[in-house]
């Protein structure tokens, strides 16, 4: 977090899990000022460049009407889903 802290018991976002699993890929996360979400004004510039990588690479996909919902909380399924297509892309 910005002010320094770990916080392995804090509930994740979407936008945050995206950036550590781009991070975790050592992805290139080249600036991307707009992301193709429909809701790309709702997820933070920080997070922008990572969850579009990862979109590019089937990694995450859309919510409903193809919205990402940044600031919604990671589920676990979600975040199983992610892994092993995360998985998927490192073989």
């Amino acid at each position: 977090y910005q002010d320094g802290s770990f916080r392995p018991n804090a509930k994740m976002t979407r936008a945050e899990m995206a950036v550590m699993i781009a991070n975790a890929l050592e992805l290139s996360t080249k600036d991307i000022a707009t992301t193709s979400f429909s809701d790309d004004k709702a997820i933070p510039a920080w997070a922008k460049s990572s969850v579009e990588a990862l979109k590019e690479l089937g990694i995450v996909k859309g919510i409903g009407a193809g919205e990402f919902n940044p600031s919604a909380q990671t589920t676990r399924a979600e975040a199983v889903i992610v892994l092993m297509n995360m998985l998927g892309q490192s073989k």
